[in-house]
């Protein structure tokens, strides 16, 4: 009976170390399977990216092409949102001032404008000619003379010499 346990025990022993060996055959195809799956994936990207020998990387003419045309496309919308901007701002300062100049005009003339400087032209109107002398037309067309213009030019104390209002009557 030693001899029949004797061989149990080794086939046994035997079919433990053929089960390790199969688990460390397992292991080992496991890690190769990884390695592949590293290398398959190096080499894909390697052919997308097209890293030469050198190790430097190369792109295609069209994908240059593409990269081109998107990074003037972007340039192209960032300038023509700052022009707008700047523009706006440009206008909105324009405004203000615009305003301001407005409203200095009108506290001038509004309160106790004192006129530093005002001159004023009286346009006295010209009867018609008819080929007469102007007596003869006096006489003959007695129509009433029209009203003469006054034409004032104001310019406010303390004001821009180009701020000035001209006043027709």
């Amino acid at each position: 009976m030693d001899g029949e346990t004797d061989d149990e025990a080794l086939s046994r022993m035997e079919w433990k170390i053929e089960q390790e060996k199969m688990k460390l055959e397992r292991e080992r195809i496991a890690l190769e399977r990884e390695r592949l799956e590293a290398m398959r994936e190096r080499v894909k990207v390697e052919s997308e990216l097209r890293i030469g020998q050198d190790g430097r990387m190369t792109m295609r003419m069209s994908s240059v092409a593409l990269c081109s045309i998107i990074c003037l496309l972007v340039g192209g919308i960032v300038g023509a949102f700052s022009m707008s901007v700047r523009h706006d701002q440009r206008t909105a300062i324009q405004e203000r001032n615009k305003a301001a100049r407005v409203q200095e005009i009108v506290q001038s003339l509004s309160g106790e404008a004192a006129v530093v400087e005002e001159t004023a032209v009286v346009l006295a109107p010209t009867l018609p000619q008819t080929g007469e002398t102007n007596e003869a037309a006096v006489a003959a067309a007695p129509v009433a003379p029209p009203k003469a213009l006054q034409v004032r030019t104001v310019r406010p104390k303390g004001s821009d010499s180009g701020i000035s209002l001209i006043i027709v009557q």
